[in-house]
């Protein structure tokens, strides 16, 4: 099948998807962007699987039914690299986790070519190929795309192939799959792209020493914060940079005219949120817990 170079008709998804089941692995690479949003937005699916291969264009086409099916199909292996980010989109799409996975960022490590390398250090090491930077900061939503943006992203999942093809092989002889298996068990677990408000305050720096009040008070305006972005769709700092998230704790204003007093706090949070931050803060004051221990990344 001679496929088009961008995947944005329905038909042609279609086409691609049954040439594609039934293959034993399939590699896969996303393209998306987030500056504005809270929710990353997908702008395109790359996959390939044997010699077909193909960029999918998720702006253009109402879903991705046909492919996300074959995503799901856990007869297939799913080979991505550092697959995290495009899990979250994935089960933001589907409200499902791939599975199998097989992480060549993980599998990497475990065959000693170092702890959280790119895939363009990866290819290098294992391929001998030079790997195109050129288009990393490419604005993924616009469109047309230039042959050479298409070809940047196609890169990926091509070189994907026979990198998982001497990892999995590499695994195999020095006995460690089960071990790779295991770690992307972890991967799979649907908590981790679920939208935890609760736990927001964990991603904060500095919480170390903080008195019990200022933590609360952090805690609890991070998990505002998380809601809040997730509502309207809008990237966290935007709602509330964390120096100014921080100010806010360690100052426990108690009253409108002391939050304006807070470095950095703009003028329209100051308007439209002063009552319920101030609430979080009274809150955060009546706490009696102890805070909970750090996650180590935090404790210093």
């Amino acid at each position: 099948m001679s496929l088009p170079e961008l995947i944005d008709k329905r038909g042609d998804l279609e086409a691609l998807c049954r040439e594609i089941d039934g293959a034993d692995f399939i590699a896969v690479d996303t393209e998306f962007i987030r500056e504005r949003t809270y929710y990353p937005q997908l702008c395109l699916v790359q996959v390939a699987a044997g010699s077909t291969f193909a960029c999918v264009d998720a702006l253009a086409l109402e879903d991705l039914d046909p492919l996300t099916d074959i995503l799901l199909d856990r007869t297939i292996t799913k080979v991505l690299h550092a697959a995290r980010q495009d899990f979250e989109i994935f089960f933001q799409l589907t409200r499902e986790v791939p599975a199998p996975l097989f992480d060549t960022q993980v599998a990497a490590d475990l065959c000693g070519l170092g702890d959280q390398e790119g895939l363009a250090a990866v290819a290098q090491r294992l391929l001998d190929i030079e790997v195109d930077k050129s288009h990393a900061r490419t604005d993924w939503s616009r469109r047309p795309l230039r042959d050479e943006q298409l070809q940047y992203a196609l890169d990926d999942v091509i070189h994907l192939v026979p990198i998982y093809q001497q990892l999995r092989e590499r695994l195999e002889h020095n006995g460690r799959l089960p071990w790779l298996e295991e770690d992307c068990q972890r991967l799979l677990d649907p908590s981790l792209y679920e939208v935890q408000p609760d736990e927001a305050w964990q991603r904060l720096k500095g919480l170390g020493g903080m008195k019990p009040a200022s933590f609360h008070a952090a805690r609890l305006l991070a998990q505002w914060r998380e809601e809040r972005a997730a509502k309207i769709d809008r990237p966290r700092g935007w709602v509330l940079r964390d120096d100014v998230l921080q100010r806010i704790a360690h100052q426990l204003p108690r009253d409108e005219n002391q939050l304006s007093q807070v470095k950095g706090l703009p003028k329209p949070v100051l308007r439209r949120q002063a009552k319920t931050l101030l609430d979080l803060i009274r809150e955060a004051r009546a706490c009696e817990d102890a805070p909970p221990p750090l996650p180590e990344q935090l404790s210093n």
